[in-house]
């Protein structure tokens, strides 16, 4: 019987996916492909930047040298999914930088006229905006809110024990992040606040790293600097999808839709963005997403065929 349940347990287990299994695969893809790019391209990372990351991983998954939190399963993928996602983020962030250095012609003028073809006004919704302080402010704090939220939602995932929802939002998060980087490395924008600048007189200091990157004027990064500099697709519109959809069946489904119903109406004044861009990022996150949940459909498809095939166990008492 001992054996039985050992073959269970192995085949429950092939058929699923470690909540970090793939966040830690294009982490280190991601790592690799920065120290090769940096060190070809004569680029330099500050230590100051990357410090603090060395002690606050480090720190954070200390508590797993205690055979106490190791050996607590919610615990243990709390701390190491946390950690990796901010080894993931200091990657991404560094792999974002170089991809916006590649210089590709900018596609502006056509993300606006598919804009003013759709019938969306970026310059006078941004202007409409700004009359109202208040929903800014709010809008604001809602932009804002996206990478607390994710926090909150690896550790929530982590330890009400839901790992399937935990390993799709990680692999999710990271897949999509690659394809936004394959995209906007091909078809770079400035976005709307650039565009505008003369109509709507945006401040764009937080863009003011872009034209140095591409010029190959910037070649230091600091990441206590660092600024969000993909147009297309709108990776906070591919978060907020996300987030909604991995908290659902869960109490907090709720307040994490009507927040990011919130987060979505404010990406394109307080993210900066075309209208398109969030039309590509929801594009990008479901076709992600239905591809992650086919996976399940396949294993389903296999395990009803193994069942089919497999044969019945001989009773002992049968035997003769």
């Amino acid at each position: 019987m001992g054996k039985e349940l050992h073959a269970a347990d192995v085949h429950f287990s092939a058929k699923l996916i470690a909540p970090d299994a793939v966040l830690f695969v294009i982490t280190l893809l991601l790592a690799v492909v920065d120290m090769v790019w940096c060190r070809g391209g004569h680029w330099s990372v500050t230590v100051r930047g990357v410090a603090p990351v060395f002690f606050v991983v480090p720190g954070m998954l200390s508590p797993l040298l205690f055979e106490r939190y190791r050996y607590d399963e919610r615990t243990r993928v709390g701390l190491i999914c946390s950690s990796l996602f901010i080894s993931f983020s200091v990657v991404a962030s560094i792999f974002s930088y170089l991809v916006v250095s590649t210089n590709a012609p900018l596609v502006d003028s056509s993300l606006a006229s598919w804009d003013h073809m759709i019938g969306f006004d970026w310059p006078k919704i941004f202007l409409w905006t700004k009359e109202r302080p208040r929903l800014d402010f709010v809008l604001d704090l809602a932009y804002s809110s996206v990478f607390p939220q994710i926090g909150v939602v690896i550790l929530y995932l982590a330890y009400t024990r839901r790992h399937e929802q935990l390993a799709e939002f990680n692999g999710v998060l990271a897949i999509c992040f690659l394809i936004t980087s394959i995209i906007s490395c091909f078809f770079p924008a400035a976005g709307p606040a650039k565009y505008y600048q003369a109509v709507v007189h945006a401040d764009v200091s937080m863009l003011s790293h872009f034209e140095p990157l591409r010029e190959g004027t910037l070649r230091i990064i600091d990441l206590r600097k660092m600024q969000g500099l993909v147009s297309i697709p709108s990776f906070h519109m591919i978060m907020a999808m996300l987030l909604v959809y991995v908290m659902r069946k869960t109490p907090l489904y709720s307040v994490f839709l009507i927040l990011n119903i919130v987060v979505t109406a404010s990406t394109p004044t307080r993210g900066e963005h075309y209208l398109v861009d969030l039309i590509a990022g929801a594009i990008t996150v479901v076709t992600v997403m239905a591809l992650w949940s086919s996976r399940k459909f396949v294993f389903a498809q296999k395990e009803r065929r193994d069942a089919v095939i497999q044969p019945k166990p001989r009773s002992i008492l049968g035997q003769r």
